[in-house]
C-alpha cells in the first residue's frame, strides 16, 4: 500500500457520494501484527507492530489526517461537513408530554451543515458572552494554562455541539458522568478549578446544594431550560450562579459568528458544497454567514432534516449579514463589552485573533476522568491528535468493522468515555448518521426499533440482556417455534465456524427475522468494548442478528488500541493492535506468566500516538504509568498468540477488573473492608467481565462461628455449620452491615458466596509470605465453585 495511492483512494471515496465502500485492501483477508525480533529485554517480550505501521508513520509525520491539513477535531469536522453538507447527521426523538406521561415520537434530524452552523454560533457565544480567562496551573507541566468547560449531561445534540464548539476556540472540555459518585464530581470541579459548566436541567438542583463546596464554579449553561421547575433559576442565582440557557445564547449570537472559515484544505475535494469562492479576506468576513444560511435553508438531500433554530427568521437575518448592516442592527456585533464596561475587540478583530491562535494538534482538547485506585478520579489529558490518529490508523488498517458511507448508529453509551467519543468522531469520515437515545435505558430497544441503525456500538452488559430477553421470550413460544429458532441458530453457527464471512442464510434468516425486526431489522455490523462476554452467547447473537460483533480493547489513557476484523471468528480475543500502536508484554511479580516463552504472557504495555500526554495535575502518577521507553503499563495481563493471530486478555496485573457494566472493581479494597467482620477470617472477591455481580470465597473465623452456634443451641461440627442457612444468613448480614458502614455502591455488595473451612495459607500457596492473597491460585482452586455460584445464584436475604 503506497502513500500516494492511499490518498488517492481516500479522496475518491470522499468526493463521490455513490462510492459507499472504502477499499484500501482485501476486505476478507487480514493480518494483524508481526514480531520485531531482537527487541526483547530482560523482563519483556520482543516488540510487536502492525503490518501497516510504516505507512502510518509516514502519514503521522504530516501531523494532519491522511494528507489533509487539519489540526484539530473541529477542523476535521469542518472538512467532513464540506463533503456531507446536506446529509442528515444528528437526531433525537420528538417528545410530547401528555398529562404526566412523555410520549416518544419519530427521530428528527439536522444536517451536517446545520450542525456546523450551530457549532460555530455556540463557539462564538462562548468566546464572547463572558470573560473566561485561562486557568494557570503550576503543577501541570507544559500544559500550565487551560480554559476548562464541564459537560454534565446525557448524550444529546447539544453535547456534541458543545464539544466541537470548544475545539473551535481551544477550550478544554471536561465530561462528567454520574457513576463516579457525587464526591468524585465535587473533586473534579475543584481539581479543575472549573468556572463554567454546561448541564442538563435535572443537574441544577444538585449543583445548588453543592455550591458552598464549589469555590470556582460560577457560570451554568442549561441545555433543556423547558425542563426546569418554575423557581429553580432564581434559587440558582441566589446560590451564586450565573445561569444561561443554551438556546438563548444561540439566538443572541446567531449574527455574531467569529469563527474563521478553515477551508484551506478544500483543494483536496471537488468543493461540491463550497459557495465561498471569494478571496481569503472575503471568505473570512462575517458576511459568509449568509451563504451558510442559504445552505441550511436547503435542508437534507433526503428530506429528513428537522432543524429547530427558527430557520426562516435566522436565515433572513443572515442574508443581511455584511459588516455595515450588522453594525447598524446591533452594536454588540462589532463590540464586546466586558464586565467593567470597557470595549474589547470588534468582530473582525476577534476572528483575526482566532486565526493567529490556530489550535495545534498537540493541544489538549479534553480531560477525561476515570476512577482511580486511590478512590480519587484521575484525569487523562487527551489531545486533538489522539482523535486524528485513531481515525487515520483505523482507515489504514482496512476498516475492520466494514463501516459504509451513510451508516446509521445509535448513541447511548456515555460520551463522557473515550470509547463512544472516538467512534462517533470517526463516523463523520463516512458521513455517518447518529441518533441519540431518548434518555432512559429502559427505552433502548424501543429507540433502536424506531431508529433502525445499521451499526451498533455496544457493551457486554447490554448484549447479555438482549440475549437473555430473547431466550426468555422463546419460552412463551410454541414447541415448534422454539425448535425452529434454536435449530436455525445452531445450523448457522456450524456454517459460520467453517466460513467466517457467512453471517446470512436465505432460509434460517427468515425464521430469525421477527427477532431482528425488534431491533430495527437493519443491523449490519456491531462493535463491543469495555469487557469480555461468553463466547458461545456472542456467536449465537451474531447468528440471530446476521452481523459480526467485533471485540476491541482500549483505555482512556491510550484510546482504542486493538480491534478484531469483522471476519475474525476466534471469539474471546481483542484481535490485533492498530497501526499507530507498538506493544510488548512484561513480567508480573508474583504471577506465573512468562513474557518470553511462546505464547508470550505478561502485562500488556503499549506505546501509541493515541496515548494521553499525562494525568492532569499529577506528574508523579504520569511517570509511574509509563516505563523508561515510553510504554504505558495497562495492568491487563494478555496472551499473544504464537502465530500472531490475536491478543487475548487473561488476567489483571493490578488486581482491578471490570464487570459487564464496564465498572471497575478493586477487590483488595473490598477484601480489606469485609474482613473487619469478626466472623470473616479471609475473603477472596472475584467477578467475570461478562457477569454483572461479584462472588466471594469466604473463610469464616472458626472460633466466632462456633461461639455463635453455641449461643443458638446448635451442636454440630464446624464443617456442617458452614452448610447451614443460619450461618450463611449471618455472613450475608455481616456483608450488608459493612456495605452500609463504608457506603459501598450496589455492585460492591456481595450476594453470592461460598463458605470454606480450608484456610488460605502459605502452605497451600493461596497466601504469599507476607500474607497477601495469591489470586490466580485461589481462582484456579475454586473455579468450579465460582461457576456454580453464577449458575444457580442462590442468595441469603
Amino acid at each position: 500500500m503506497e502513500f500516494e495511492k492511499v490518498k488517492e483512494v481516500v479522496q475518491h471515496f470522499l468526493e463521490n457520494e455513490n462510492v459507499v465502500d472504502l477499499n484500501l485492501c482485501d476486505k476478507i483477508s487480514f493480518r494483524y501484527f508481526e514480531e520485531i525480533k531482537g527487541t526483547a529485554k530482560d523482563n519483556s517480550s520482543n516488540l510487536y507492530k502492525s503490518y501497516n505501521y510504516d505507512i502510518c508513520q509516514q502519514f503521522e509525520q504530516e501531523k494532519g489526517l491522511l494528507g489533509i491539513d487539519v489540526r484539530s477535531k473541529f477542523e476535521a469536522f469542518c472538512y467532513f461537513c464540506n463533503n456531507y453538507y446536506n446529509e442528515t447527521f444528528l437526531g433525537e426523538r420528538k417528545k410530547e408530554t401528555r398529562e404526566t406521561d412523555t410520549v416518544l415520537g419519530e427521530y428528527a434530524f439536522k444536517t451536517y451543515g446545520e450542525i456546523k452552523n450551530e457549532v460555530e454560533i455556540f463557539a462564538s457565544a462562548l468566546y464572547q458572552f463572558e470573560n473566561i480567562e485561562p486557568i494557570t496551573y503550576t503543577d501541570n507541566g507544559a500544559y500550565n494554562q487551560l480554559k476548562m468547560l464541564g459537560i454534565w449531561s446525557k448524550n444529546r445534540i447539544e453535547w456534541f455541539t458543545t464539544d466541537y464548539a470548544c475545539a473551535a476556540i481551544n477550550y478544554v472540555t471536561v465530561p462528567i458522568f454520574d457513576t463516579l459518585g457525587i464526591t468524585s464530581v465535587k473533586y473534579i470541579f475543584e481539581k479543575c478549578q472549573m468556572k463554567i459548566c454546561c448541564i442538563e436541567a435535572e443537574k441544577l438542583e444538585r449543583l445548588i446544594k453543592m455550591k458552598e463546596e464549589l469555590n470556582h464554579l460560577e457560570i451554568l449553561i442549561i441545555y433543556d431550560e423547558w425542563s426546569l421547575k418554575s423557581d429553580i433559576k432564581q434559587k440558582a442565582n441566589k446560590a451564586g450562579y450565573k445561569v444561561y440557557f443554551y438556546k438563548d445564547l444561540i439566538d443572541t449570537y446567531k449574527n455574531k459568528n467569529i469563527i474563521p472559515n478553515w477551508l484551506s484544505f478544500n483543494s483536496l475535494t471537488n468543493k461540491k458544497n463550497d459557495t465561498n469562492n471569494n478571496d481569503e479576506e472575503t471568505t473570512d468576513n462575517i458576511s459568509r454567514s449568509s451563504s451558510t444560511a442559504d445552505k441550511c435553508q436547503n435542508g437534507s438531500t433526503n428530506g429528513k432534516s428537522n432543524g429547530n433554530l427558527d430557520e426562516d427568521k435566522n436565515n433572513n437575518e443572515y442574508n443581511n449579514g455584511d459588516d455595515d448592516t450588522n453594525e447598524k442592527n446591533d452594536i454588540n456585533t462589532n463590540k464586546k463589552i466586558n464586565e467593567n464596561g470597557n470595549n474589547v475587540n470588534n468582530t473582525k478583530e476577534l476572528m483575526e485573533q482566532l486565526k493567529k491562535n490556530r489550535t495545534k494538534v498537540t493541544d489538549v482538547c479534553t480531560v477525561i476522568f476515570t476512577s482511580g485506585t486511590s478512590g480519587k478520579p484521575k484525569g487523562a489529558m487527551i489531545t486533538h491528535f489522539n482523535f486524528l490518529t485513531f481515525l487515520q490508523s483505523y482507515i489504514l488498517d482496512g476498516n475492520r468493522l466494514g463501516i459504509k458511507k451513510y451508516d446509521i448508529t445509535f448513541s447511548y453509551l456515555p460520551l463522557a468515555h473515550i470509547y463512544e467519543r472516538v467512534i462517533e468522531f470517526s463516523l463523520m469520515f463516512f458521513g455517518g448518521k447518529i441518533g441519540y437515545f431518548s434518555g432512559n435505558i429502559k427505552d433502548l430497544v424501543n429507540d433502536i426499533s424506531e431508529l433502525k441503525p445499521t451499526f451498533l456500538i455496544t457493551v457486554p452488559r447490554i448484549l447479555q440482556k438482549i440475549y437473555d430477553n430473547i431466550m426468555e421470550g422463546l419460552k412463551n413460544k410454541s414447541f415448534i417455534a422454539r425448535c425452529l429458532v434454536k435449530s436455525s441458530i445452531k445450523w448457522k453457527k456450524n456454517i459460520y465456524m467453517k466460513t467466517p464471512t457467512k453471517f446470512k442464510h436465505p432460509v434460517y434468516d427468515l425464521i430469525l427475522q421477527p427477532i431482528r425486526n425488534k431491533f430495527g431489522g437493519c443491523l449490519r455490523t456491531q462493535v463491543m468494548g469495555s469487557a469480555a462476554m461468553d463466547k458461545n452467547k456472542l456467536i449465537e447473537l451474531q447468528m440471530i442478528f446476521s452481523t459480526p460483533i467485533v471485540e476491541g480493547w482500549g483505555m482512556t489513557e491510550v484510546g482504542v488500541g486493538f480491534l478484531q476484523h469483522q471476519y475474525d471468528n476466534i471469539k474471546g480475543t481483542i484481535g490485533g493492535l492498530f497501526c499507530n500502536v507498538i506493544m510488548k508484554v512484561i513480567n508480573v511479580q508474583n504471577m506465573k506468566y512468562d513474557p518470553k516463552a511462546y505464547p508470550n504472557r505478561g502485562e500488556l504495555c503499549v506505546k501509541s500516538t493515541g496515548s494521553m500526554v499525562g494525568y492532569f495535575r499529577d506528574e508523579e502518577l504520569t511517570k509511574k504509568s509509563f516505563d523508561e521507553d515510553g510504554f504505558f503499563l495497562t495492568g491487563d495481563v494478555v496472551e499473544i498468540n504464537e502465530n500472531n493471530k490475536y491478543v487475548r486478555i487473561i488476567d489483571r496485573a493490578k488486581n482491578i477488573f471490570k464487570l459487564s457494566q464496564g465498572e471497575y472493581i478493586e477487590p483488595e479494597k473490598l477484601e480489606n473492608l469485609y474482613t473487619n467482620s469478626f466472623y470473616i477470617e479471609n475473603i477472596f472477591v472475584h467477578g467475570y467481565s461478562y457477569e454483572n455481580e461479584l462472588v466471594a470465597i469466604i473463610v469464616p473465623n472458626e472460633y466466632f462461628i462456633n461461639d455463635y452456634a453455641k449461643k443458638h443451641d446448635i451442636n454440630v461440627s464446624y464443617q456442617d455449620l458452614l452448610q447451614m442457612d443460619i450461618i450463611k444468613k449471618l455472613i450475608y448480614d455481616e456483608i450488608l452491615n459493612i456495605s452500609k458502614k463504608y457506603n459501598l455502591n450496589g455492585i460492591e455488595k456481595i450476594h453470592l458466596f461460598h463458605l470454606t473451612d480450608i484456610p488460605f495459607s502459605i502452605e497451600n500457596k493461596q497466601l504469599t509470605p507476607t500474607h497477601k492473597i495469591v489470586r490466580n491460585i485461589i481462582l484456579e482452586t475454586y473455579k468450579d465453585i465460582i461457576d456454580d455460584l453464577y449458575l444457580h445464584r442462590k442468595r441469603y436475604k
